[in-house]
């Protein structure tokens, strides 16, 4: 008990030198919340780029599910991706599942949403496939992605990289394309 009493100063001093919870204010937890609100934008733009994409029906049954893989993605953002699970899209089933590399290779995504510690490997071994690539990560577009998401004046934007679309099998709505800010990739 004598050992408490002689750490209760050294206890107090460290309190004091913290700032106060209220002291952080409004501006922490809205920074906090404007953060998450952002995920949930995502994935909404997510959920609406497998929207207005076409497969070819050997690629894409019309009776199967349609699947987003992610690919080493932040844990706020998966969670909103993941919450797009088991959500009904044209009559069909939307599957979000976590993938290792290999996998993703491997696996039937639609859509893969890429983590930007996995952008380098992702566009080596998925560019010019059957998925439509998606990442926030910066220069996304500029590397060769094919629809990156970002955030600029407050807003969330996309731009769509027509080159690395151009030798997949699948085609995005004219009305996507419409929406998506030039692409930053010309110099």
């Amino acid at each position: 008990m004598t050992k408490l009493f002689a750490l209760l100063p050294t206890l107090f001093a460290l309190l004091t030198c913290l700032p106060a919870p209220w002291a952080l204010g409004p501006a922490f937890a809205q920074s906090e919340s404007s953060a998450l609100e952002v995920d949930a934008l995502k994935a909404a733009y997510v959920f609406n780029f497998l929207k207005y994409t076409t497969w070819p029906e050997t690629l894409s049954p019309r009776s199967g599910a349609l699947s987003i893989c992610l690919l080493d993605v932040y844990p706020a953002l998966a969670r909103e991706m993941l919450a797009l699970n088991d959500r009904s899209l044209a009559g069909r089933r939307v599957v979000v599942r976590n993938v290792a590399m290999k996998e993703a290779e491997a696996a039937a995504c639609h859509l893969t949403v890429v983590g930007a510690d996995r952008v380098t490997q992702a566009l080596a071994a998925l560019a010019g496939g059957n998925s439509l690539l998606v990442s926030d990560a910066p220069d996304f577009v500029r590397r060769g992605g094919m629809i990156g998401l970002f955030v600029t004046d407050g807003r969330l934007k996309f731009e769509i990289n027509p080159a690395s679309l151009s030798n997949t099998a699948f085609t995005l709505d004219s009305r996507l394309l419409g929406l998506a800010q030039k692409s930053r990739r010309e110099p």
